[in-house]
């Protein structure tokens, strides 16, 4: 008699062993009744020979209940199913105590004719004895089954039904027919882990469940004496709803997450378990649910990439193994193994959910760069909330905040009732606003605690965050993609942002300080002592009014003016919910980004609002604390302290404004300030231009004040006294300026005063900037005020024209500025005249003719060498002659600021007439610079301009680029460079000259 071990299962060894069995022993079958329970939960598995070939495949629906499907059409084939202890506790399980065994059977196996049995069943122990019984007919109703411990002995008397490894079902071509069929069989204890696809997203059918498990995180390996390589990262994002993301390291790997229940709380879960998950498309994950005594019900979660229900069998007769106690849940389990190596899960339940102890979202080191500048100037606030509102708020709840800027906000609190108390701070946008899909903002939040943090749509759809604390400023950032978000939630009409402290997560009492960028602010300004050189000036004479809120009401105002640069306004509001103000019109928009001082006399004890507006009608407001007397006021125009969108750049209007809250139904307030009368132009006079030290280069460059800018200019220097510039202007907020800088000297002492020559579009505005070296900078500005024809403009300088501590002898640089607001239109080009600015002239070289190839005077040598601006050259040049007309020079540059030259040294100071001809091979597209010293160590230099031919250049000894001083009777050097911009990182220079010796 043949028997028959699972193929895969069977080892060589085995092969060879050859059992003695007995007479054919036949179990008794009767109506379908109970089946017996196995234990230790052996798992249901399947084989078919290979040759001859069968086929089978194993449908197992519950942990009673499998079906074997089989096709034996081949002579000699057989197949089955086994029910096998191999990996269970303990390898094996003992049948004595549950025997007879009892199981229901059914399929269509008729049977061949003269056949004595339908379907054998083997036993197997872990000595590797085998027994058989056999099953004489298979009808298609269930018909029990029943197998003795003797009819097992009887096959094989030295069979261990103590030590029992396999049952196998075994299906065999030559008593099977049909050859092609099915056989079901029924008997309870099996390992079953269940398949569960996911349903359409419905939150309203998750189960409810309490009891607050604690969740956690780790990476597991089934080698404990193994480091582990796998990683996991895990968030909770609030009371329902956690995710993770991991990666395995190893196929023996594998990671998980755990809800675990006090042991005061274990549950018992409905049936099924309901659940929601967002897995990887085509992964499968594994979930487990244990109860208090160490048994595992096991689950298949099929992930298609989007948040789903798993609904999950929980029920004795479906997937529980034996013994499970359905009452005392303690905790759940999801598992990601090799057979999904990386991928990132959402899971969310119902009902009163997770406890907040496990882990929320950790912050990342506090960096302000990273801030999300939230937009429509949303308020902070602060609030206190009650679990039960009628309940009286207890006397010891304090709750109190500080803003001190638009990024700034914190708040403090003590819970005299945590258990019905908690403290809130809002930040409530005017308009509902798109956050895009994730922000970030800055938090302390206390060590070891956590806050939650709530963001709310214009629905009253509320997404749910903890917040790790560290007792540090760290970044939060907040996707509003994770699988918390409810379904319908508008990223993009974002109403509410709020944060939530309470006893049990953030502690009865403490403090929590907010970071962030766009905060509603106003911020108070306290005065300081009065410096009128100090009060900001003022481009072009600016107007003032003074104007009642409501013109037909019985409210007196009157304005008094004391000189050009003073005004009170004194009032009387009738009714007291009227409020004045005084507009100081500025005479075109004004550049306070550095920053604006102010002078005003406010009643001691009061308040004004100061507003700034800019081109655009966007406020920045300030309250100011007055004293009775005159006062300067510092009001801070940058990005803390100002609304989005704001252009400090371009103020329009200074607004003062008085209600009955602030300054009081009654009194007076005064204004000083200084103005600069805009500059008008003198007839040309080339002799009256200042000489610019430092040898000066002037550099264009195109700006916006907010975002990127569609500005663009083109600077063109014809000469050292002389450039032009053009621009277009795309967005209102454009802007183009032209900084003449100097390259000799770190700054320029220009004396008292500033003559430039400029021709400005008629009846349009320029403006000058004087910049300083003091850090920080300060600036000095003017309006130049074209009429379409160069004219000499004077610039003073001294401490009445420029602002307070501005250093009169260390100018950095002039800058020239062209903006919508200074000469107007979207276009437009100026020409500037002045001395001494730096300029190289552009030589194109002529046909070669050698006989026009100047010589040198004797006692001209020629040698190389390399440099470098910063730092060490790591490149290379070589020399040699070619010759006695000239030499060549070949060289690599290492560094990008590196250079090599050819210098060529006079024994004693030359006259070379008014120009010298060398004949070079310069690359084409690619130029060489050429430089004429003198005596003085004064520098005339030119660019020689290649097209990949030996070209002649006449190189002239005086040009419009000479500076002052120059000798050009006196010349001790001639110098041929190439550097990285003009001529390449490596090329071959070929140069003709007659009477010089090379020093290669």
């Amino acid at each position: 008699m043949k028997q028959h071990l699972p193929v895969n299962l069977r080892s060589t060894a085995q092969r060879c062993v050859r059992f003695v069995t007995f007479a054919m022993v036949f179990m008794a079958l009767s109506f379908a009744k109970a089946v017996t329970t196995l234990p230790n939960s052996p798992s249901v598995n399947v084989f078919a020979s290979a040759s001859p070939q069968a086929a089978a495949a194993l449908n197992q629906i519950s942990n009673t209940d499998f079906t074997l499907d089989y096709d034996v059409s081949v002579g000699g084939s057989f197949c089955g199913a086994y029910l096998s202890w191999a990996f269970s506790s303990g390898g094996s399980a003992n049948l004595t105590p549950v025997m007879p065994l009892s199981f229901n059977i059914r399929g269509d196996n008729a049977g061949v004719v003269g056949a004595p049995y339908r379907l054998k069943i083997e036993f197997k122990d872990t000595a590797n004895h085998l027994a058989t019984v056999n099953v004489a007919s298979v009808s298609a109703n269930f018909q029990a089954a029943t197998v003795t411990a003797a009819q097992i002995t009887s096959s094989n008397a030295a069979f261990d039904l103590s030590h029992v490894l396999q049952i196998t079902y075994v299906v065999e071509a030559n008593v099977t027919s049909p050859a092609s069929g099915f056989l079901e069989i029924q008997i309870a204890g099996l390992d079953f882990t269940p398949e569960v696809s996911g349903k359409p997203y419905d939150p309203s059918v998750l189960s409810k469940i309490s009891g607050g498990p604690v969740l956690s995180a780790a990476a597991g390996t089934t080698d404990t004496n193994q480091s582990i390589l796998s990683t996991i990262n895990f968030t909770q994002y609030s009371t329902n709803t956690f995710g993770f993301n991991w990666t395995i390291g190893r196929p023996i790997e594998f990671v998980f997450v755990s809800a675990t229940f006090p042991t005061n709380a274990l549950q018992r879960f409905p049936n099924p378990l309901t659940i929601a998950a967002d897995l990887p498309a085509g992964l499968q994950l594994s979930a487990e649910i244990h109860d208090n005594t160490g048994k595992t019900a096991h689950y298949k979660l099929d992930g298609d990439g989007v948040m789903e229900n798993y609904s999950l069998p929980f029920g004795i007769a479906t997937n529980l193994p034996p013994g499970f106690a359905t009452n005392s849940v303690s905790g759940f389990v999801i598992v990601a193994d090799a057979g999904a190596p990386s991928g990132t899960a959402v899971v969310q339940i119902a009902g009163s959910g997770f406890s907040t102890s496990g882990s929320g979202i950790n912050g990342n080191p506090f960096n302000p760069a990273l801030l999300t500048l939230l937009p429509g100037n949303p308020n902070a606030s602060t609030g206190l909330g009650q679990i039960d509102p009628n309940l009286p708020v207890n006397p010891n709840t304090t709750l109190t905040s500080t803003q001190t800027s638009s990024a700034d906000f914190n708040f403090t609190y003590n819970l005299g009732n945590p258990n019905n108390e908690f403290a809130m701070a809002f930040i409530s946008f005017p308009t509902a606003q798109n956050l895009g899909t994730s922000f970030t903002v800055a938090l302390t939040i206390p060590v070891g605690k956590k806050l939650k943090l709530e963001v709310h749509d214009s629905n009253d759809k509320v997404a749910a965050f903890f917040l790790n604390g560290t007792g540090q400023m760290q970044n939060y950032t907040i996707s509003l993609t994770a699988g918390n978000i409810p379904a319908g939630f508008l990223t993009n009409s974002i109403k509410l942002i709020v944060l939530v402290a309470d006893g049990t997560s953030t502690g009865n009492s403490g403090t929590v300080v907010l970071k962030t960028k766009g905060l509603n602010y106003t911020p108070e300004i306290a005065a300081s002592a009065f410096d009128p050189n100090a009060v900001t000036t003022f481009i072009g004479q600016p107007l003032y009014t003074a104007t009642k809120s409501d013109p037909n009401s019985s409210t007196t105002l009157s304005l008094n003016t004391n000189g050009v640069t003073k005004f009170t306004y004194t009032y009387n509001l009738n009714p007291t919910t009227d409020f004045v103000f005084a507009d100081v019109a500025l005479a075109g928009a004004q550049d306070f980004g550095g920053g604006l001082i102010t002078a005003l006399v406010i009643p001691s004890g009061k308040t004004v609002k100061l507003e700034l507006h800019d081109k655009n009608k966007v406020v920045a407001s300030y309250l100011l604390d007055g004293t009775g007397s005159t006062q300067n006021y510092v009001i801070p125009v940058d990005a803390a302290n100002i609304p989005n969108g704001f252009l400090p750049g371009a103020v329009t209007d200074i607004v003062i404004v008085s209600d009955n809250k602030t300054t009081g139904s009654s009194g007076s307030v005064g204004y000083l300030f200084n103005y600069l009368s805009t500059i008008t132009g003198d007839p040309f006079n080339q002799g009256n231009l200042s000489t610019l030290p430092g040898l000066p280069v002037p550099t264009g460059t195109a700006s916006r004040v907010n975002g990127q800018t569609g500005a663009t200019i083109n600077v063109s220097q014809t000469s050292s006294s002389q450039f032009t510039f053009g621009w277009t202007l795309q967005n209102a907020d454009d802007f183009v300026f032209v900084s003449v800088a100097p390259t000799q000297a770190p700054t320029m002492d220009l004396g008292s005063s500033l003559v430039l020559g400029l021709n400005i579009a008629n009846g349009k505005q320029m403006k000058l900037e004087l910049h300083d070296n003091a850090v920080p900078q300060h600036v000095g500005v003017f309006r130049l005020r074209g009429t379409g024809v160069v004219q000499n403009y004077t610039i003073p300088i001294n401490a009445g024209s420029l602002p307070a501590n501005f250093v009169l002898n260390s100018i950095s640089s002039i800058v020239l500025v062209a903006d919508n607001q200074a000469p107007g239109g979207a276009a437009g080009a100026a020409l500037v005249r002045t001395k001494g600015l730096a300029f190289t002239p552009k030589l194109t070289g002529a046909a070669f003719d050698a006989t026009k190839i100047s010589t040198l005077p004797a006692t001209a040598t020629v040698t190389k060498a390399i440099g470098r601006v910063n730092g060490t050259p790591t490149g290379s040049i070589t020399l040699s002659a070619t010759g006695t007309t000239g030499y060549q020079f070949n060289y690599t540059l290492g560094n990008p600021d590196e250079f090599v030259f050819t210098p060529i040294n006079f024994d004693t100071p030359k006259d070379l007439g008014n120009s010298v001809t060398f004949g070079i091979s310069i690359p084409n597209g690619k130029a060489v610079k050429f430089e004429v010293l003198d005596s003085n160590n004064k520098k005339e230099s030119y660019l020689l301009q290649g097209s990949g031919n030996m070209l002649n250049y006449s190189i002239p000894i005086i040009s419009s680029g000479t500076p002052a001083g120059f000798l050009p009777n006196s010349i001790t050097q001639l110098t041929i460079v190439a550097d990285e911009p003009n001529t390449g990182d490596s090329q071959t220079i070929m140069v003709g000259i007659k009477g010089t010796t090379v020093v290669p």
